[in-house]
């Protein structure tokens, strides 16, 4: 007898337990009272951005995951885009700063960060 799921909400959460539910032979069916992508989705819009790189080593394993299925499987492809990000911390704001390198190590440690650069002052942006 086969597993039946019913998911109330097609954002992006409620589809993505959908579909990691039906990859593992659950029959799933998901409604929303919007067609999909649903406007009030909280991850309707292009500009949504994904990191990875967290002060906690699982959840950066889990963003490096995540990143990597957005980048490799076919149901993704054409709806994943990356842009990249600036990210702005004060010289002064010592906790912020340990933060991010923490960060940046954890992800290091997953084969990723190779790519991030480093600017000092609006001069190296805008050049």
């Amino acid at each position: 007898m086969s597993k039946s799921v019913l998911i109330v909400g097609c954002g992006v959460f409620g589809l993505s337990t959908a579909l990691e539910l039906a990859e593992k032979g659950y029959k799933v069916t998901a409604l929303d009272a919007y067609p999909i992508p649903s406007p009030w989705s909280a991850a309707t819009d292009y500009n949504k951005i994904i990191r990875a790189e967290y002060a906690d080593v699982l959840h950066t394993k889990l963003g490096v995951e995540a990143i990597h299925a957005w980048r490799t499987d076919p149901i993704f492809d054409g709806i994943y885009h990356e842009c990249g990000r600036v990210m702005i911390t004060p010289t002064h704001h010592q906790g912020r700063i340990e933060f991010e390198n923490l960060g940046i190590q954890n992800l290091k440690l997953f084969g990723e960060g190779s790519r991030i650069q480093y600017f000092k002052g609006s001069e190296d942006v805008y050049n």
